[in-house]
């Protein structure tokens, strides 16, 4: 797991964000157990450019390729996420999330199980991006208590080492 604090700018943070503003209305539910919606599950939107360049940073500044998805998510007050683990790749590889945050909220933070009765808070600020493998970690987020939490999730099959 890594962070990494102010991964991108206000300009790009603020096209993501209009980006969210503008079609949420496309959105669905993310199925997790919470208040979220996605565009995870829609195979036709149209991103923003902005996104595509953040998705050549990340590919340069952790030396990896192979993205399965990418997708814009939204969070109402009273959303959280179980703790879970996601399968490895159809292909059998380990599934790398980077989470970019794009806004600062009350709660909702990530955290991921560090022994069976530990977990490890990971507070975030607009403009962090987590990366973990979610296909060898458990994880989950705490109760969004005030804001809405709006995110990008790029999605990526790395070959186990």
């Amino acid at each position: 797991m890594k962070v990494y604090k102010d991964f991108i700018n206000e300009k790009e943070i603020n096209a993501l964000c209009q980006w969210i503003d503008n079609n949420k209305k496309h959105f669905v539910d993310a199925n997790m157990g919470g208040n979220r919606i996605t565009t995870r599950f829609s195979d036709d939107m149209k991103y923003p450019e902005e996104c595509y360049s953040i998705k050549n940073k990340i590919e340069k500044e952790l030396n990896v390729t192979g993205l399965n998805y990418m997708a814009a998510s939204l969070a109402y007050p009273g959303d959280h996420c179980y703790l879970h683990k996601d399968p490895t790749g159809t292909d059998g590889k380990e599934v790398l999330h980077c989470n970019l945050f794009l806004s600062t909220v009350d709660g909702g933070e990530a955290y991921i199980q560090k022994t069976p009765t530990e977990e490890h808070i990971i507070p975030f600020t607009k403009g962090t991006m987590l990366c973990y493998y979610v296909s060898k970690i458990y994880h989950g987020s705490k109760i969004l208590k005030k804001g809405e939490r709006k995110m990008w999730v790029y999605s990526f099959s790395i070959k186990d080492e």
